[in-house]
This record gives C-alpha cells, sequence and structure tokens, in this order.
C-alpha cells in the first residue's frame, strides 16, 4: 500500500465540511501539526476531492476515470453530496467492463441506487455479463455477491418465459 502526503490548510477542512477534518485538525495528531494529510489514494483522487472541497465541482472526466474511487474516499473523509455526485454519474455509465467493480464498491457502501443500476444492466444484458470472463470470476472472488446477481439474472429469464396474459 502506497502512502502519499498532500497539503491541507485547516481553513478550509473546517467542521463544515466533515468531522473526519474536524478530528484530523484538532489535538495531537500528525496532520494538525504539520500541515500535511497522508492517504492511499491516488493524487488524481485527492485532487478530486480537494477540488470538491474548494468549489463543490469535480472536473468530468477526473470523476468518471475515478467515480469508484471517489466514492470510497468520499465515505472514508464523510462527504457526503460529493460520495452522491460520484453515484450519479456511475448510475448511468453502468456497462460491462464496469460492472464488476460498481457492484462491489455499491455492495461496500451498501449504495441501494448503484446496486438498483446494475441490477438494471444486468437484466438488459445478462448474456453478455454471462461471457464475460472478469464477471465470471466474481463466482470464486466473492460468492455473496455473485448470489445476488444470479438471483437477478434467473428472475429475468423467469419473466421472459412467462407468457404475457395483458396482451
Amino acid at each position: 500500500m502506497v502512502t502519499r502526503s498532500f497539503s491541507q490548510r485547516t481553513g478550509v477542512f473546517s467542521p463544515r465540511f466533515c468531522s473526519y477534518w474536524e478530528i484530523a485538525l484538532d489535538g495531537p495528531w500528525t496532520e494538525n501539526s504539520s500541515g500535511t494529510g497522508k492517504t492511499t489514494y491516488t493524487s488524481a483522487v485527492i485532487k478530486a476531492v480537494l477540488s470538491y472541497i474548494y468549489t463543490a465541482e469535480i472536473a468530468p472526466d477526473l470523476m468518471e476515470k475515478n467515480a469508484m474511487t471517489i466514492i470510497a474516499a468520499a465515505n472514508e473523509y464523510q462527504l457526503e453530496s460529493l460520495q452522491f455526485m460520484a453515484v450519479q454519474m456511475r448510475v448511468g455509465r453502468v456497462d460491462v467492463e464496469n460492472l464488476k467493480e460498481t457492484f462491489m464498491t455499491a455492495h461496500l457502501f451498501g449504495i441501494e441506487i448503484l446496486k438498483q443500476a446494475c441490477s438494471v444492466f444486468v437484466q438488459d444484458h445478462w448474456g453478455e455479463v454471462l461471457a464475460h470472463r472478469g464477471f465470471v470470476s466474481l463466482a470464486v472472488e466473492n460468492p455473496e455477491i455473485w448470489d445476488e446477481f444470479t438471483a437477478v439474472i434467473q428472475d429475468k429469464q423467469s419473466r421472459d418465459q412467462r407468457p404475457n396474459v395483458l396482451a
């Protein structure tokens, strides 16, 4: 795990943003005395977090490339509105390439709207999803999540096989 440092100004990282910064910048912590924070997030993710704190905005390309990690950082730093922004960006962009990471992130942080977006994608593209080698590896890596997805696929198949009585 690589640890990176970043500069932090106590006037900007005030309690009005979140209790994480209130705790980090109060008392005998290194962050308080040195003016630097340590993180395992990439510089791109920290840039996104700092940009959000300073301007309440993040460059769209930065958000799109790092949405799942920004969700994790926002969760850690207790920046709920930043997490909401990242979730909203990803909800409309679930695809077979990012499905596994997206659902695992949604599962880890209990983000139901993101889980639902993944489920809708699976229901609409289940053949493509099952053919994707990276996604199928989830069966071994995380059986709980795999079971949740196979339930979605089975539900889709049973609905497709039922006669439409309303027609």
